[in-house]
């Protein structure tokens, strides 16, 4: 629950809330062990802390989730990974490495196929292109996902 509550405060940009909430899933985490609930409150004080502009925060938690993904070999969650490095180069400014990011997640939605997270990454691989005035590149990558989004599964 403090986890869901953390990712409402983080998508309506309560930060310093988000990050109390994940203090708490956090506690009770040590008590209770859940790989999968981790790596989701990970994953949220990372984005927690890009929105705080705190880069080096953020990515520490990246990290952490990345590494437990990579050893759970979890499809799902490595890409989400490295959506989440490349969204936090674009806002770094570093489009080079977000480019690099969001193109190996793309090479993972080849391997696991989930529709919504497909979507995720060809718009995040999208914007970076159209960020880098490839808009040709960019609108391959846009109508790509309207495609999959469109599609009834």
């Amino acid at each position: 629950m403090y986890k869901n509550f953390a990712l409402l405060k983080v998508i309506l940009w309560q930060n310093q809330t988000a990050l109390k909430y994940l203090d708490s899933a956090s506690a009770i985490l040590r008590d209770y062990p859940n790989v999968y609930a981790e790596l989701d409150v990970w994953t949220t004080y990372g984005l927690a802390y890009q929105n705080l502009l705190q880069f080096d925060r953020s990515l520490v938690f990246f990290s952490k989730m990345c590494l437990a993904a990579e050893d759970l070999e979890d499809y799902f969650h490595q890409i989400k990974c490295l959506t989440n490095k490349a969204q936090l180069e674009f806002r770094k400014g570093d489009f080079p490495k977000a480019l690099k990011y969001a193109l190996e997640a793309l090479e993972l939605i080849e391997i696991f196929t989930f529709p919504p997270q497909q979507v995720e990454v060809l718009i995040e691989v999208g914007s970076i292109y159209s960020k880098l005035s490839e808009y040709d590149l960019a609108n391959k990558y846009f109508f790509q996902a309207l495609k999959i989004s469109q599609t009834r599964y």
